[in-house]
């Protein structure tokens, strides 16, 4: 160009930088046992997952939820929480047709039933997984083995601060721990 004369040309320059996103499915395994009430622990879980969440569903600040992300949560307990508010959501297995209801108990038996047999208790939203198929699948409730079973929580010692104390532990003599 200098041969030429030009000392100096003008250039228009334009860059776009595009995201490319891919699909994500996440499946989180979450500690929910009694050891994370401990020293906030439980807490912290829950902060993490959140955030976790939250910075995995916005795809950026003007978009809505983002629909290429998909996460699932694994309880690493026995049953898992949904809320008691669920129960008549079509979801919940409230006729004991699924082929798991009354697991712990004889088949057929309807743990919603004895929830109503004991006295100031009421099922609080707890169910345990669907049965094979369903507990790995995406599909949707509907009835029989693809309905959530509620779960019926073992009662627990009359001391401390256990929650689930509904049947009494007296007549019992000595400790709890020579009972064991």
């Amino acid at each position: 160009m200098h041969l030429a004369g030009i000392n100096q040309v003008t250039v228009n320059a334009f860059t776009e930088v595009t995201l490319n996103e891919k699909q994500i499915e996440l499946i989180m395994v979450l500690d929910n046992t009694g050891s994370m009430g401990w020293s906030g622990k439980l807490n912290a879980l829950k902060t993490a997952a959140s955030t976790l969440v939250d910075s995995l569903m916005v795809s950026n600040q003007n978009a809505a939820v983002n629909e290429d992300v998909k996460i699932g949560l694994v309880p690493f307990a026995a049953a898992v929480n949904i809320g008691a508010d669920k129960l008549n959501s079509g979801w919940i297995d409230v006729l004991a047709l699924s082929s798991i209801a009354g697991e712990d108990f004889q088949p057929g038996t309807n743990v919603l039933n004895l929830y109503n047999q004991i006295q100031n208790r009421s099922w609080n939203g707890c169910v345990r997984a669907r049965p094979t198929p369903f507990d790995t699948q995406d599909t949707a409730p509907g009835g029989g083995d693809t309905l959530w079973v509620p779960y019926f929580a073992p009662d627990e010692p009359d001391f401390w601060s256990y929650y689930n104390r509904y049947a009494s532990d007296s007549g019992y003599s000595g400790s709890y721990y020579n009972r064991l």
